[in-house]
């Protein structure tokens, strides 16, 4: 069996993940192969699917970022294998991650595959687009809206993306963006201080290390709030 999982909202898409990996260790699967798919060869893809458990139990690939890898020979064949043996039984179970929204033209053919896509939604990128000085309780009703249909931990991922997206644009940074979203972006940074920024920014790396290093006594959820609160 084959199950693609893609888009941009990668907790949601890793969460899932890890949730798949659970379910086929209880079903008794012990033999987890995990491959980069930017290095892969279709050798290593060929042996790690086809080749019999070390403990005789089913196995489960997992391979990552495979259609982000720049395109070539190599590439192609692997991706016309996976197609070949997508319904095959006899092989092992195989779990494709990618981190971007995939094409209808990639997955065309892949039509026995299981396709789950995470999408960040329009919610998501008001409040990230609307966040601005002196303008807390805007920001904090924002916040809860977007609480309601995204994981605190895909918001905070996606605040520090935008706060270094503007950090970026107010130091002149080159991005390469669409036209549109850039002129969003400078307008939205010219509403800050470079200097309120960069603590803006210092603050999301203090709350990352807490929270990683066990440090912090609030939720996630609540030091969200208060940080939102004090923009």
């Amino acid at each position: 069996m084959l199950t693609i999982l893609h888009g941009d909202n990668t907790v949601a898409s890793r969460n899932q993940l890890v949730t798949l990996i659970e379910a086929a260790k209880q079903k008794g699967i012990r033999d987890i192969v995990r491959l980069d798919g930017k290095k892969i060869t279709t050798t290593d893809l060929i042996q790690a699917t086809q080749s019999a458990s070390l403990f005789g139990n089913d196995r489960l690939v997992v391979i990552e970022q495979l259609f982000a890898r720049p395109k070539s020979v190599q590439k192609d064949d692997l991706l016309s294998y996976l197609v070949d043996v997508q319904t095959d039984p006899h092989l092992a179970d195989i779990i494709i991650w990618e981190e971007k929204l995939l094409t209808k033209t990639q997955t065309k053919k892949f039509i026995s595959a299981k396709i789950q896509e995470f999408k960040t939604t329009k919610l998501m990128f008001k409040f990230l687009e609307s966040i601005r000085p002196d303008a807390a309780k805007q920001n904090l009703e924002l916040l809860t809206k977007t609480k309601q249909n995204e994981d605190p931990e895909f918001i905070f991922v996606m605040l520090i993306r935008q706060i270094r997206l503007l950090l970026q644009v107010k130091g002149q940074g080159s991005l390469k963006m669409a036209p549109w979203q850039l002129a969003r972006l400078r307008s939205q940074a010219n509403l800050f201080n470079l200097s309120d920024l960069i603590k803006l920014h210092q603050k999301l790396l203090d709350l990352d290390h807490a929270l990683k290093t066990s440090h912090n006594s609030l939720s996630l959820s609540s030091a969200l709030d208060i940080l939102i609160a004090t923009i």
